[in-house]
């Protein structure tokens, strides 16, 4: 028994070790669609949810969705989600999930929602880190967003680009 205890508290100390990492690949990203994917592999890898959606948010719609698993919060879901929000964060009823919005002031560049925590006992914990993360995420999503229009002239999107391609 405790030989699997310290053995699944090695494996979680070293995932959690690549946040800085993954945070360094979050703003480096020419992709809005591989910034929600890294924001999700961040929220995954420090929470262990069930369930994780990340949604693009530009002009208070939302255009997508990067979840982990499919259909666990549809488009509508979200919505509702969005609109609802009065805070920048929810914590829903049974308190295993809670929603951030990404917005640097209130601009709203993104949502995140996530469910099924691993200890909901230490979702305030868990909040409280989701909501200082929000700025860096939602500014990786309105930098890929701006990089978007510049990509045939930006040298660093296109090496990349082509490294990630061939």
């Amino acid at each position: 028994m405790a030989k699997k205890f310290f053995a699944e508290f090695a494996r979680k100390k070293s995932e959690l070790a690549a946040i800085p990492g993954l945070l360094a690949e979050l703003t480096s990203h020419c992709e809005e669609e591989d910034v929600l994917r890294t924001i999700g592999h961040i929220f995954t890898t420090m929470y262990g949810p069930d369930n994780l959606a990340v949604a693009s948010v530009p002009n208070n719609k939302i255009i997508a969705i990067k979840s982990s698993s499919e259909g666990c919060h549809s488009t509508r879901i979200l919505k509702d989600v969005l609109a609802r929000l009065d805070q920048d964060y929810e914590i829903f009823p049974g308190k295993d999930r809670f929603a951030v919005r990404l917005c640097p002031g209130k601009i709203v560049n993104g949502l995140i929602v996530v469910s099924g925590l691993a200890f909901p006992q230490k979702i305030t914990s868990y909040l409280s880190q989701a909501l200082n993360l929000s700025l860096v995420c939602s500014l990786a999503i309105a930098n890929a967003r701006a990089r978007r229009g510049y990509l045939p002239i930006c040298s660093f999107c296109k090496k990349k680009k082509n490294l990630m391609s061939g």
